[in-house]
């Protein structure tokens, strides 16, 4: 292990000044024993990428950070901070999860806020109610017109109609769950939601 770290053939803090890739592949058996070097990078990565803010002229390319499996990571709080601050470094994250709770039992509730509200969300199908009621709640509700006819029985047989407006989930957490196969939900902050197909 002392060996496999002891160097390597890429400088983080010149991931804006230079043109690189920087891939982490971990083998599915070997993540939870390999879970603390994949926290380690990332740990690493928002400390040098944010000690300062980067001079345009001198660091011209903008990062972008794709975080795939975060929920198999240890808790970092030098990144859960950043997350608010990121873009005036030039930073933008992708947080991927399979569901929710993966961020939860890392985070918590309150601190998973600085994840979660995030500019731009993408949803699939998910199998979990909690997840459903949640992505249901941010797409937000519609305003429905309900008709109703009332009939009264007596010496005069009447017939009113009345009509109301009502509040009504745009897709309730069981629609949410039934996304069909290709279709995704994009959620981006100030715009009105987005129901799409995969691209192919």
């Amino acid at each position: 292990m002392r060996e496999a770290t002891s160097g390597n053939d890429f400088d983080l803090s010149r991931l804006r000044k230079d043109k690189m890739n920087v891939y982490i592949h971990i083998p599915e058996g070997d993540q939870k024993r390999l879970q603390p070097i994949l926290t380690l990078f990332w740990a690493q990565f928002t400390d040098v990428m944010t000690r300062k803010e980067p001079n345009v002229k001198d660091e011209p390319i903008p990062v972008l950070a794709l975080m795939d499996e975060f929920g198999s990571m240890a808790k970092i709080p030098k990144l859960q901070s950043a997350m608010s601050f990121m873009r005036s470094y030039r930073i933008r994250c992708i947080v991927m999860v399979q569901y929710l709770g993966q961020i939860y039992s890392v985070y918590g509730q309150h601190d998973s806020k600085a994840f979660l509200n995030a500019k731009a969300k993408v949803v699939f199908a998910l199998n979990d109610l909690d997840d459903a009621k949640y992505i249901s709640n941010c797409l937000g509700s519609k305003t429905v017109k309900i008709n109703s006819r009332t009939v009264s029985v007596g010496h005069h047989h009447q017939a009113s109609k009345n009509a109301s407006h009502q509040g009504q989930a745009l897709l309730a957490p069981g629609e949410v769950s039934r996304l069909k196969k290709g279709r995704i939900l994009v959620l981006l902050e100030g715009k009105a939601p987005l129901s799409v197909g995969r691209l192919k």
